[in-house]
C-alpha cells in the first residue's frame, strides 16, 4: 500500500488491467510475414488497444508506461512496421507475482515428499511410538470420552480397557504424576507399552457395547 502506484487510483486501476491482460499461457501471433511468441506475463497490443482498455488517450498510455519502465515494473518493445506495429509489453516480476512464498517452499511447487501419518512398524514399535507421541503432543489437550478412547484403542489394536483408562485418570484429575496431562493419546501409548503394570478389564466387566 506504500507503493506509489497505490497512491493514485487511476494508475492503480490501469496497473490492475495490465496484470489481468497479459498472457497466462504461451501463445504466438503473426504480424505481417513474421511470427512472434508471447510468453506468460507478456502482451501484444497496440497503443490504441491499451487506450481503449484504460479509457484514455494514447498520450496518457505512453506517459503511464514510461513511469512503469522507470520503476522497472515493465519492459516494452515495438514489433512490426507501419500500421501493423504492436507493443510487446513484459511485466518484469510476473513469475514472482505468481508465487506465494512459504517458509520452505512456494505454494505452487509440489512437495518433494508426501506427508504421511506415523504408522506402527512391528519390527521397530518403540521408535514408531515415540514418533506418534511427538506428533500428538502438539495437539491441545481435551478430556476424552470413553468412546473416543475405545475407538483410539481399536485403531492401535491394543487390549487396553477404555473404561479402566478413563476411570484411572479421571480419579487423578487427568494428571501424569504431578503434571497436567498434555495428550491422552500419548498416555494410551504409555499404557500400551506397560500393559502388565496397568489394570486391564474385559469388555464384560466394563459393560461397553461392541463398536
Amino acid at each position: 500500500m506504500n507503493h506509489w502506484i497505490f497512491q493514485d487510483m487511476k494508475y492503480y486501476y490501469w496497473w490492475s488491467i495490465v496484470l489481468l491482460s497479459v498472457n497466462h499461457s504461451v501463445s504466438k501471433f503473426p504480424i505481417g510475414d513474421e511470427l512472434f511468441e508471447c510468453n506468460c506475463g507478456q502482451s501484444f497490443r497496440s497503443l490504441e488497444s491499451w487506450s481503449i482498455l484504460f479509457k484514455c488517450s494514447k498520450g496518457s498510455v505512453i506517459r503511464f508506461f514510461n513511469l512503469l519502465e522507470k520503476d522497472d515494473m515493465i519492459v516494452t518493445k515495438t514489433v512490426g512496421k507501419g500500421n501493423r506495429r504492436k507493443h510487446l509489453l513484459t511485466v518484469v516480476k510476473w513469475k514472482e507475482y505468481q508465487e506465494i512464498k512459504t517458509e520452505d517452499r512456494t505454494e505452487n511447487e509440489p512437495e518433494t515428499e508426501p506427508k504421511t501419518n506415523p504408522t506402527l512398524n512391528p519390527n521397530n514399535k518403540e521408535k514408531n511410538n515415540k514418533n506418534v507421541i511427538k506428533e500428538i503432543n502438539k495437539e491441545k489437550f481435551k478430556i476424552p470420552t470413553v468412546l473416543e478412547i475405545e475407538l483410539y484403542c481399536k485403531e492401535r489394536k491394543n487390549k487396553i480397557s477404555a473404561f479402566a483408562f478413563f476411570n484411572f485418570y479421571e480419579s487423578k484429575g487427568w494428571k501424569v504424576g504431578n503434571q497436567a496431562m498434555k495428550n491422552w493419546k500419548a498416555a494410551v501409548i504409555t499404557w500400551e507399552n506397560n500393559q502388565d503394570r496397568k489394570p486391564i478389564l474385559s469388555r464384560d466387566e466394563t459393560k461397553i457395547p461392541a463398536i
